[in-house]
Parts: structure tokens; sequence; C-alpha cells
């Protein structure tokens, strides 16, 4: 009888543990390849400031005119601030900009001097095009 009594728990912990695992597995299975990605991008991280203008602005009726009138403050602004500051500044006015923006950006773009300063730009707005449309941005790099 103390044997079988044994053999019963042992059964019964082999099951739990098993069991235990299972759930585990699924989900593991759960968070990283079926539940939608939460991910946090490094604008994000790195400027929550940013993050609440951008819903802040989208809230307004007359966001647009505010966008326009803070993409020249910022390009006002760019010879003044250090390398990284002006890379995360372009990032987050080019990070919802469609085609037409990307390009408008790039014709205002046309005046900013030092001319290092302008390739900056370029290159992050080319970057951009390149995402909505490669051939676009192909065209654009060859004019």
């Amino acid at each position: 009888m103390g044997s079988a009594s044994l053999q019963k728990a042992a059964y019964s912990l082999i099951g739990l543990v098993v069991g235990v695992a299972l759930v585990g597995a699924c989900v593991f299975v759960y968070l990283y390849f079926i539940s939608p990605a939460q991910e946090a991008t490094a604008l994000e991280t790195a400027s929550p400031e940013s993050q609440v203008d951008t819903k802040t602005d989208s809230l307004r009726p007359d966001s647009t005119q505010q966008d326009t009138e803070r993409s020249e403050l910022r390009l006002a602004q760019l010879p003044h601030q250090s390398k990284s500051s002006r890379a995360l500044a372009l990032h987050d006015h080019l990070l919802n900009a469609d085609i037409a923006g990307v390009e408008s950006f790039l014709d205002q773009i046309q005046d900013i001097e030092p001319l290092s300063l302008r390739r900056e730009a370029e290159e992050a707005s080319i970057r951009r095009l390149a995402q909505l449309d490669p051939v676009r941005a192909l065209t654009e790099l060859d004019d």
C-alpha cells in the first residue's frame, strides 16, 4: 500500500510539473508570436515630450497649420542643435509624413545653410521617402 501511495504521489507531481510547463509554453507562444506587438521606438523612449505633442496636436482642429509652424521653427533651430538633437527632431518631423509631406519638406530645406546641415536633412527625408515609395526616392537621389 505504501508503494502504491508513493507511485500515485510521483505521478501527481510529474503531472503538475508537465501542466505548469505547458501553461508556460502557451503563454510564451502567445506573448512572443500571437499578441499584437507593443514595441516602443527609440523616439518614444528618448523623448516622451514629442509623443505627448503628437497626441495633443492631433486633437486640435487647426493642427496642420500648427504643424507647419512647428516645422518652420524646427528648421530655424536646426543649426543651433547638437547632431543627436537634430537627428531626433528630423525623425520626429518625418515620422508620420506622407509622400507629399516629405516632398514639401525637401523643398523647404533647400535654403538651409550650411550645406552639411542641408545634406543631413535631405538624407533623413530620402530615407523616409524610401520607406513610402522606393522608386520615387531613387528618382529624388538622381535629381
